[in-house]
């Protein structure tokens, strides 16, 4: 199972997602963090500074973390997650 906790920078997001990992048993991914450190990404789009997130392969590395643990996503844009 994934919760995704999503919503504005700054909002929040990282403590109650730890929170709730915590409380629940589950893991906590900061999915910016993810995409980073795993190199989920296609390309640097330098005009917005920002990387163009492979979201197919986090879809596939989200799945397999989700079938043997509670999984709580922290990111602006958690709705990228498999259903």
């Amino acid at each position: 199972m994934i919760i995704g906790v999503s919503g504005t920078p700054g909002t929040g997001k990282s403590t109650v997602a730890a929170i709730v990992a915590r409380r629940l048993g589950g893991v906590h991914i900061d999915l910016s963090r993810l995409v980073l450190e795993k190199g989920f990404y296609v390309d640097y789009d330098r005009e917005r500074g920002s990387y163009v997130v492979d979201e197919e392969r986090v879809r596939r590395y989200l799945s397999e973390e989700a079938r043997s643990r509670l999984v709580v996503l922290d990111s602006h844009y958690a709705e990228i997650a498999p259903r």
